[in-house]
């Protein structure tokens, strides 16, 4: 594994010597320089896995797309957006924070909640801003699929993004149930593209109060998990909020290892990311290392600008 990280660096510090001079940056929609380009294309060529990335800068408009209109496994990325519909219920009245959510024993019963079930104590409910920190913090599956049915089910998470004008989502639910199925995770899918704009769209403060969309940013800041993805190799103390999603490994393969997030960059600037590696060969370890690479790559060329 060491001797990927190491490889795909030494993509990183090649790439280094053909910074492009430094343009005044508008608030639109602009590409990239061919400097970045060149390095996601080194990394892709020789990463076991297909890739797909979107990043944007939140205050400039900059872009960088790469298959960023391809469908990739949403994975657990896919409760971000649930962590903004039950932020703006929060905005309408119809739930609190502080309210006491019941789970079900169907839910209770769903694998990848331990941390949950332990700090339960044998109960079965939890206020709603607990569950959220826990479905974001460690990706725990009890909340999200608890969550998902105060909204109204999967397919109403679909809906809503491309309420906002966005249409690169898409979302299976079980027959006759509110939960996403995700026995075929390529039936529940986005595009690096979307979800940056998402975030974007978040981030500015356009989809919720100040006061929701600075408590979810919070929550995502102190996300325990995926501290190897987009966070591996920026320096330290970086603030990134994020989200991971991550599927098993099988017989080699890995369907997926995601993470979206927002990186706070040393001008006080903000990049959003959407990184997406599926179809990996290789274990999740694998999979980090290129979010890891793609993120530093992207990291260095904003902070050249």
């Amino acid at each position: 594994m060491r001797s990927v990280i190491f490889s795909i660096s030494l993509l990183l510090l090649a790439s280094c010597g053909n910074e492009q001079p430094k343009e005044t940056s508008v608030v639109t929609e602009t590409p990239a320089g061919p400097a970045l380009q060149t390095t996601i294309n080194s990394i892709a060529k020789t990463a076991k896995a297909k890739i797909a990335v979107a990043s944007i800068n939140v205050e400039t408009g900059d872009t960088f797309y790469y298959n960023a209109t391809d469908h990739v496994p949403t994975q657990s990325t896919i409760k971000f957006p649930l962590a903004i519909m039950i932020m703006k219920q929060v905005d309408s009245g119809r739930i609190s924070l502080d309210e006491k959510f019941t789970l079900t024993k169907e839910e209770l019963a769903i694998p990848g909640g331990k941390t949950l079930t332990e700090a339960l104590h044998g109960g079965n409910s939890m206020k709603v801003h607990s569950l959220l920190e826990y479905m974001t913090h460690v990706s725990d599956n009890i909340s999200f699929f608890g969550l998902t049915r105060r909204v109204g089910g999967g397919k109403k998470i679909e809906e809503y993004i491309k309420s906002t004008g966005l249409q690169g989502i898409g979302v299976t639910q079980r027959e006759g149930e509110p939960y996403i199925d995700f026995s075929n995770p390529y039936d529940t899918w986005c595009t690096a593209q979307d979800m940056a704009k998402l975030m974007v769209k978040f981030y500015k403060g356009e989809l919720m109060s100040k006061t929701s969309t600075d408590t979810l940013r919070s929550i995502m800041e102190r996300t325990t998990g995926g501290t190897k993805r987009i966070k591996g190799l920026l320096p330290e103390g970086t603030v990134v909020a994020h989200k991971t999603g991550s599927s098993d490994t099988r017989d080699g393969k890995t369907i997926a290892i995601n993470d979206i997030g927002i990186v706070t960059l040393p001008n006080g600037q903000h990049e959003a990311m959407a990184i997406y590696v599926h179809d990996i060969t290789g274990d999740l370890e694998y999979g980090e290392s290129v979010i890891a690479a793609v993120a530093k790559a992207i990291y260095d060329d904003a902070v050249k600008k």
